[in-house]
């Protein structure tokens, strides 16, 4: 070959790796063997360039070499042809530009001026959310209509609560607010000295109990938000409180602990250390409390004691707030899985 010809065969060869690359990598995205395909065909290209100067001893070898030689080129456009196609269609699948795989149309949707992270609570035919834009909303269920909006200072991304006709929600204003169900207007706020993304427990017993990044589980009385007591831990308290019918009030902390407190003082009956931050709420069953920790483990306590039963690991932090229905228990952990344990004795 001559030296024109060289030089185009390198402009070839370097202009097809680059497509063929640019192309399978958003392929292989969606199906790796799409790489085999396209490495078959990248070497069919270099093939047909480099075949020409080998000289083989067989007729029949020769013939299968004049073969690629002559339409290596063309099978490997015939290839990325192929390639390319699966990769559109499995775009159109994956991404939907079209509409044309979607599910059924939203009833309806609300636009807020913001992010929507907290967890919406629906009671009486009431949806009741809260946005980044600092406003708790309620809207008509069915219809998606605004009853009203409170206005906060910060954004409210804890979830909301609502018993006998009074929201109880927090804000990162630093204020836990208590607003008519009805209207919409307040019954009375309470400062802490801290965001609150922590979500209320309101049981029967005429108080609310919410955690604060200041490091304080608070308990309030629920009719006029007066405080009752204030446990103070050693980190902000993202967990949510859980309050069964024990006496006791279980609610876990930056500071890596779980803490059980008496519902009516607030004295501390027990705590147990983990090796990390419990953002994970706690749920008591059958004298059991499951919670999971940033330290990657799930731990099942003596409610009473506070003694460690047992310990699962996951390949990572525990965020999710464990579920217990039926008699079995349900969490997820950040390594991508959800774990069953059970039945529960």
């Amino acid at each position: 070959m001559n030296q024109s010809t060289d030089r185009a065969h390198i402009i070839f060869v370097v202009l097809s790796i680059v497509l063929v690359l640019a192309v399978t990598y958003l392929a292989s995205r969606f199906n790796e063997l799409l790489w085999v395909v396209t490495t078959l065909g990248l070497i069919i290209a270099i093939g047909q360039w480099l075949l020409p100067t080998f000289k083989l001893r067989t007729a029949h070898l020769q013939g299968i070499k004049n073969f690629l030689a002559q339409r290596g080129f063309a099978i490997f456009l015939i290839i990325l042809a192929v390639l390319m196609v699966l990769n559109l269609a499995t775009a159109l699948v994956v991404y939907n530009p079209l509409g044309i795989f979607s599910g059924p149309a939203p009833k309806w949707t609300f636009q807020a001026n913001g992010p929507i992270t907290s967890s919406p609570t629906v009671v009486n035919g009431v949806v009741y959310v809260g946005s980044d834009d600092g406003y708790l909303y309620a809207l008509n269920a069915a219809s998606g209509t605004k009853k009203w909006a409170f206005q906060t200072s910060n954004r409210i991304t804890s979830l909301p609560s609502v018993v006998n006709g009074v929201v109880y929600v927090g804000s990162y204003d630093d204020y836990f607010y208590a607003l008519d169900a009805a209207s919409g207007s307040k019954k009375w706020a309470f400062q802490t000295r801290g965001a609150i993304a922590s979500s209320p427990s309101v049981p029967d017993n005429g108080m609310v109990y919410v955690g604060s990044d200041d490091g304080y589980l608070y308990a309030l009385n629920a009719a006029k938000g007066t405080r009752k007591w204030a446990f103070q831990t050693n980190g902000p308290i993202h967990s949510s409180p859980s309050v069964p019918d024990n006496g006791m009030v279980y609610v876990g902390s930056d500071d890596g602990y779980l803490y059980a407190l008496n519902e009516d003082s607030g004295t501390r009956k027990w705590a147990f250390q983990t090796n990390g931050p419990i953002h994970s709420s706690p749920s008591v069953v059958n004298g059991m409390v499951y919670v999971g920790s940033e330290d990657h483990s799930l731990y099942a306590l003596d409610a009473a004691k506070g003694t460690r039963k047992w310990a699962f690991q996951t390949d990572g932090p525990i965020d999710s707030s464990p579920q217990a229905p039926n008699g079995m228990l349900y969490i997820g952990s950040n390594d991508g899985k959800l774990y069953a344990f059970g039945p529960l004795s």
